[in-house]
């Protein structure tokens, strides 16, 4: 079926093709989802409809909207619904592992494993549907920043690399992934320790129609302390 012209409106001056704005409705599709939650009034009738405009024959605006048959109904849009489904994310706190453990002290000078638990580093989403609108927002971790507390900040790429429970080494080896090293103790801090703080940025994207779009990232983060002490400390008279 072919598309149908809805509107066409041109600047005021002597009529030719230039400048025209032309909006026409085209084929809906919606991707199939596993969970929908409904807001809004599921029981109001209506039609969608996915309109796009373009200038010239350049799309300049595409959008889908909910038109109740009821005249007195508000209606819905793709981006307001996607708007209400960025808000509804809601970010798991960083589950972190460290080697040593962070409940440990930490030797100055020799290298700490820093990671991320299963759960800390997938995907989260959430669908809303209303009057025949669907849209999903996901919401995809790109980075964690560790701020170690000492002045300094660990910026990985990924979840980082879990300390091998059967590890043969001596412990001197850095992280393949992401570490830190701290080059002095925390005896002169608040509490004898550091204050590490861990920092996951999300970046959310949504779907529904169209190319869909992207919203700014949101962040979860959590904090612990880390005590840090020479390795001088641990010598101990032999005899």
């Amino acid at each position: 079926m072919s598309p149908t012209k809805l509107a066409s409106i041109s600047k005021a001056g002597p009529a030719n093709t230039s400048d025209v704005r032309v909006c026409q409705e085209v084929p809906v599709f919606i991707p199939l989802v596993q969970h929908v939650v409904t807001v809004g009034d599921p029981s109001v009738a209506g039609r969608m409809t996915q309109q796009e405009c373009t200038v010239n024959g350049r799309m300049v605006d595409s959008s889908l909207v909910f038109t109740p048959t009821d005249s007195a109904a508000r209606p819905v849009s793709a981006q307001q619904l996607a708007q209400h489904a960025y808000q509804a994310l809601v970010m798991p706190q960083p589950d972190v592992g460290m080697s040593p453990k962070a409940d440990v002290p930490q030797l100055a000078g020799l290298p700490v494993w820093l990671w991320l638990k299963p759960g800390s580093w997938s995907s989260k989403s959430v669908t809303l549907t209303a009057g025949g609108v669907t849209v999903t927002a996901t919401a995809t971790p790109r980075q964690v920043v560790w701020s170690m507390g000492d002045g300094t900040t660990e910026i990985c790429a990924g979840p980082g690399t879990p300390f091998p429970e059967h590890s043969t080494g001596d412990g001197t080896a850095p992280s393949p992934t992401c570490g830190h090293a701290y080059r002095r103790t925390s005896a002169t801090e608040p509490g004898g320790a550091f204050h590490v703080t861990t920092t996951v940025a999300w970046r959310v994207d949504w779907t529904g129609f169209g190319p869909g779009g992207t919203f700014p990232d949101v962040e979860s983060s959590t904090g612990f302390p880390v005590r840090v002490i020479e390795a001088a400390a641990l010598v101990t008279n032999s005899h």
